[in-house]
């Protein structure tokens, strides 16, 4: 991923005026393990404790955290045959 430092905008973001270089504005998305795994449940009560706590931890300060590591995570059944997941090289 390439990051043009060439300009930051402010825009709001649960409720808060935050900064993020232009062309990473919503990359959180694209990058983070949590939109491609099956663990992962943004409603009901079998939320997965690690996203839930990294999203309390991004309303509270106002920040985006994508997950780029995570020993909870497993491939979303909508990706498998899909993405390749390697157990170890």
């Amino acid at each position: 991923m390439e990051i043009d430092k060439g300009r930051i905008v402010k825009y709001e973001h649960h409720g808060q005026d935050v900064y993020v270089w232009e062309n990473l504005k919503g990359a959180h998305r694209d990058v983070c393990l949590c939109y491609s795994c099956d663990v992962w449940k943004p409603e009901g009560e079998d939320k997965c404790p690690i996203a839930q706590a990294n999203y309390d931890n991004c309303v509270k300060f106002g920040t985006v955290q994508p997950v780029l590591e995570c020993p909870a995570f497993r491939l979303s059944e909508a990706l498998k045959g899909l993405v390749e997941v390697v157990e170890s090289e």
